[in-house]
Formats: structure tokens, sequence, C-alpha cells
């Protein structure tokens, strides 16, 4: 619990924090028209998701080839397992091209799907979708975060569900604190060449080293209460700003 606490307060330090370090850095400016060019937000999202529950599940996805008939069977069985665990959290998924079928099976499972247009880094490379996710993210949360208690973001093809994943933060030694919850990997980032790579391209060799006993913390699920994971969301996006290697498929890991 101590170390929930001291992430929730290490990312209330870094927001605050967060112009000044902004302030100069070209990438900046238009970083949002860049990042992602249009969302197709829903007219009325309680029409298509479960949103009497005060939970909320955040995902995204990319279709490679829409005409391919299995293509959306990631969803469906992230979405069948969720429910199949009792829960009835609301389940948004942000898709750029999808299949025409893709609604329709959604709806089953009280899933909302809302596309969007993603930006263009250089003339032939879009932003990476895990770099997009994040603004897509706090994006939501500005409109709809308010009729939420707990929020989770996930990956989607290689996830399914044993149990209701919120029901760790119902605990009575949880529930009501702030907290952020996430999946510690088996090694530490300096054993991995590939975090460690992220880490240091994106915040340099020194933070590198000084994060040499920490263990490696999956990005493909962090959970927690509203207020603690807005702030973790809204710090995940003010980092691709300062940094634009940041940005790139991968690093939001690092």
């Amino acid at each position: 619990m101590t170390n929930m606490l001291q992430v929730v307060g290490a990312l209330r330090r870094a927001l605050r924090l967060k112009k000044k370090l902004c302030a100069g850095i070209v990438l900046c400016a238009g970083f949002d028209m860049a990042l992602v060019s249009s969302i197709h937000w829903p007219v009325h999202l309680e029409d298509e998701t479960n949103i009497s529950s005060r939970q909320v599940i955040l995902t995204s996805f990319v279709f490679f080839d829409v005409a391919d008939k299995t293509a959306s069977d990631g969803i469906v069985r992230f979405a069948s397992t969720l429910r199949g665990s009792g829960s009835q959290a609301a389940v948004i998924v942000f898709v750029t091209n999808y299949p025409d079928d893709l609604r329709e099976k959604a709806k089953k499972f009280g899933v909302s799907i809302i596309s969007y247009t993603p930006g263009v880094m250089s003339s032939t490379q879009l932003f990476s979708s895990s770099s997009v996710r994040f603004w897509l993210y706090h994006r939501f949360m500005q409109r709809y975060g308010t009729q939420f208690d707990y929020v989770m973001t996930s990956d989607v093809s290689d996830v399914v569900f044993q149990k209701d994943p919120f029901s760790p933060l119902r605990s009575p030694s949880v529930a009501g604190r702030p907290v952020i919850m996430a999946a510690l990997e088996e090694t530490l980032i300096t054993e991995d060449g590939i975090n460690g790579y992220w880490v240091r391209k994106c915040f340099g060799a020194a933070t590198l080293e000084r994060m040499v006993t920490r263990p490696v913390s999956c990005s493909g699920t962090t959970i927690g209460d509203r207020a603690s994971m807005e702030l973790y969301i809204e710090e995940m996006e003010s980092v691709q700003r300062r940094n634009v290697f940041c940005s790139v498929q991968g690093v939001d890991q690092g």
C-alpha cells in the first residue's frame, strides 16, 4: 500500500511541473492536432455501453485487415471473459478502421466502439497506437470521467479475465484510498534489453541508472481509483509531449 501511495504522490508532483517542463518545447505546439485528426464521439454514450456502472475499462485496438473475419475475435474474447467474471464495468474500445460487424458483436457484451483518425508523425508514418491511446483516454476522462469511480486501462488481444478485475479495489484495505495497481514482470528494467532501451532513450542514461533495482511494470493493464488514474493518464500523455521518441511504438512501457 505504501508503494501505491508513493506512486500517486509522484504523479501529482510530476503534473505540477508539467507546464514548466513543456514550456519552450516545439513538440508541445500543435501536438494534439498531429496525434489524432478526429474522434467520432457517440451522441449518447449510455445507449452503447453499461454507463450505469461506476467502473470503466479503456482500451484501443488496431485492425490491420478489416476483411479478416477473425480480426475482431480478440475484442470478443476480451469482452466475453470479462462478463463471465461477473464484471458489469463499462468497456470503451477506441479503433481506427474496423469490420462492419464489430459494433453488432460488441453490443452483445455492452461494449462501446469509438472510432478515431490518427495523425501523421511524418509523410510515411502514423503515430503508434500505444502513443495515441493515452491521448484518447485523457479526452474520454475529460468528457465522461465524473461518471466513474474506478478506471482500468488495458490491452485487448492478449488479455482474458478469470475474475472481476475491480474486486481488489473494493476490499476494505483499499476502498476509498488513492491507489494504482499494475502487473510487475519477473525481470528488472536493466536486465531486460528492450525495456532498458526504452527508458534510456526516453528519459536518459542517468534515469536508467537510478532504476537499476526496479522491476519492469507492464503498461498493458493498469487499474485504480478515478482521481489517481486521471493523474496517471495525464502524465503518460505529458511524457510523450516532452520527447518525440517517447511517442514511438512500445515506449509507453518504458
